[in-house]
């Protein structure tokens, strides 16, 4: 049977043209009673679609095309973060001949335009009944575009929905996407289609702004925060601070991750908990992120969750030692990514790139451990917290304006300021908020705290320049109780922030290359894993004398009814003791091979190259090659027969910082 009018004798289409339907009454329950002309090929008939053509003889013959009439309500492009094209698709609905009214369903155009997919029955499922025909469906589809066009009068509408929150500017407008719509200078416009997923990252919704003594009452409330925890005030100063930053990501990415670490029954989950509600409908039980996700999941929704915080829940190592590695490899790409601005990349099926999937939230973990690497550490910021830290009335009290929805009052109040100020940053502004940060940057660097990373500084003061921005928001509408300056938070958290890094500072030694090294070392000494020799005589203790040959990894053998006491070598030898000179000589490849067969649990995180480096940099050797700079240092005696004279010079206070250590006469 051919359908295709065109090939019709060309009286064809005026025969259906003059066609005059008749109007006949429904005969099924709640069906159109009326004949729709579509056009000379296509119309509707008691509640069905039908095709029309004009056979040989000039009689008309009517095709069913389906049980119901469908129809375009609109046209739906998703700006989606996950792709560098928009994914485009129709809302279509659908009433049956017999008036049953099925519930609008959303159909990807490739779906809707393509020949071979039977698009009705996939989408609205056996509730409707397509007739058997190669071309059924292709006739269907156009009829459906011609009666949709006719009944919008034109194009259809379009809708624009997103995928992600954040800073967009929509109709020359900056708007903050949520989840309930967008915030703009004017409030909440729920005109704004936002579609976060299935997941914990839906519930980033927002109310509308707070306005009035509502806002000041919020105000007060929100400033409780400072006092969450009254006895380490950088607590709380810290996650106001990263509920200022995180709407200004857009304007100035943020390289680090906030790290709270503390025992079970610290309520970490519980502050995490606090700074989302924020930016949505939280709790501490629906956290977005999971260190159960899968890194790509995770860097998904890190992707998605844009201008906001977002939270990584639960890194506990478990005891299982590679499952406990993965965890923590985990750990450091996370920090790792974030801190550089970078991404796993990947590539599509057709060998393409794939958009990359950068952070573009301020992430928080809540963990019980610490991240290994001192390089790691110098991309976050630890907070420690304790089950003795907080005040529960206090906590209680921001639990209960949390779920009353006060918090995210407070941050579309925030965010609707914040909005016709954008333009301000972004993209001239971003030149001079970077040298705002860089300012305090220098600032910090001038308290001359030893040992902290010198990324700390630039870390802390990304944190005050959103406290700024805050403190702006807080005086231009007057908030503050009393005639207070938002410069007092300011002094407030500088202090507190100069306590943080001497914190950090400690965190670091703990993680720091050379020092793991020095205390491996160490280790082996007094484990009996390895020793040193005297660098007179291999067989004598190394400094020659039976009081220091147990700290040197030497082990008593046997005692002489005198009591005279031998001593022998244990493990392997790593370097001699220079007796005269009082200096210990390591030669760094017998050191390697001792430290990767013992020290495998603790390494030290980089590579012998590197390490001798770190020494040298850090003046931990007491002697070197000067001429070349270099850490080794040529001598004359061999170590033990070996023929590579170089070697690193240590004192011997260096692994035993009391010069007359007393040493374990028994072993």
């Amino acid at each position: 049977m051919n359908n295709d009018v065109s090939n019709k004798p060309s009286n064809v289409k005026s025969i259906l043209d003059g066609a005059k339907p008749k109007t006949k009454k429904g005969k099924s329950g709640g069906g159109a009673s009326d004949e729709i002309i579509i056009s000379p090929e296509y119309m509707i008939k008691d509640g069905r679609p039908v095709q029309r053509y004009c056979k040989a003889n000039g009689d008309l013959k009517y095709i069913q095309l389906a049980d119901s009439v469908f129809k375009l309500e609109r046209q739906i492009i998703l700006e989606t973060c996950l792709s560098k094209k928009a994914e485009k698709s129709l809302l279509v609905s659908a009433r049956r001949y017999d008036g049953v009214n099925l519930p609008a369903v959303e159909i990807p155009n490739d779906d809707f335009n393509s020949s071979r997919s039977n698009w009705p029955n996939l989408y609205f499922d056996t509730r409707v009944y397509i007739p058997a025909g190669i071309s059924i469906i292709q006739h269907l589809k156009c009829l459906t575009e011609l009666h949709s066009k006719q009944i919008h009068g034109g194009d259809l509408p379009v809708k624009t929905v997103y995928d992600y929150t954040g800073w967009k500017e929509i109709d020359n407008k900056w708007c903050f996407l949520t989840g309930s719509g967008a915030i703009t200078e004017n409030g909440l416009s729920t005109d704004v289609e936002v579609r976060m997923g299935d997941a914990n990252n839906e519930r980033y919704r927002l109310p509308p702004p707070l306005v009035g003594d509502e806002l000041r009452e919020a105000t007060a409330i929100v400033l409780k925060l400072l006092d969450v925890c009254p006895n380490k005030p950088e607590v709380g100063i810290m996650l106001l601070a990263a509920v200022a930053r995180a709407p200004l990501i857009s304007v100035l990415k943020c390289s680090v991750t906030i790290w709270l670490y503390g025992e079970t029954g610290s309520h970490k989950s519980e502050f995490a908990a606090l700074v989302l509600g924020f930016f949505g409908e939280f709790d501490a039980q629906s956290a977005p992120g999971n260190f159960s996700d899968s890194a790509a999941n995770r860097e998904l929704k890190l992707f998605q969750a844009k201008d906001v915080v977002s939270v990584i829940d639960d890194f506990i190592p478990p005891k299982n030692k590679m499952e406990a590695d993965k965890m923590h490899s985990d750990a450091a790409r996370l920090i790792r990514n974030t801190g550089n601005g970078v991404a796993a990349g990947r590539c599509e099926k057709d060998g393409s790139g794939r958009k990359d999937r950068l952070c573009r939230a301020l992430p928080i973990v809540t963990a019980e451990d610490l991240p290994r690497g001192e390089s790691i550490l110098g991309r976050a910021i630890i907070i420690s917290l304790s089950e003795h830290d907080f005040s529960e009335d206090t906590l209680t009290e921001l639990q209960r304006a949390r779920e009353d929805k006060v918090l995210s009052g407070f941050m579309s109040s925030y965010l609707q300021w914040l909005a016709p100020r954008i333009p301000q940053y972004q993209p001239k502004g971003e030149a001079s908020f970077k040298k705002f940060c860089d300012e305090y940057a220098r600032e910090y660097r001038h308290l001359e705290i030893k040992k902290t990373h010198a990324r700390a500084p630039a870390n802390f003061a990304n944190f005050v320049a959103g406290l700024d921005v805050l403190g702006r928001f807080l005086d231009d509408l007057q908030l503050l109780p009393g005639g207070t300056k938002s410069i007092d938070l300011l002094k407030r958290a500088e202090a507190a922030f100069k306590e943080l890094m001497v914190d950090q500072s400690t965190y670091k030694a703990v993680e720091d290359g050379v020092q793991v090294f020095l205390n491996n070392i160490v280790t082996l000494l007094v484990s009996k894993s390895v020793h040193l020799i005297d660098h007179k005589d291999p067989d004598k203790p190394a400094g020659g004398t039976n009081t220091t040959a147990i700290k040197w990894g030497w082990k008593l053998v046997s005692t002489q009814i005198g009591g005279d006491k031998s001593y022998g070598p244990a493990g392997d030898c790593i370097g001699y003791f220079d007796i005269d000179r009082n200096l210990v000589y390591l030669e760094p490849g017998l050191v390697e091979k001792a430290l990767a067969r013992h020290c495998a649990h603790a390494p030290i995180g980089m590579s012998m190259l590197s390490l001798k480096r770190r020494l040298l940099s850090q003046g931990k050797l007491a002697d070197w090659n000067k001429t070349d700079n270099r850490a080794e240092k040529k001598v004359a005696t061999p170590v033990h027969g070996n023929a590579r004279p170089y070697v690193l010079v240590f004192d011997p206070g260096t692994f035993y910082p009391t010069a007359t250590a007393k040493s374990d006469e028994n072993g």
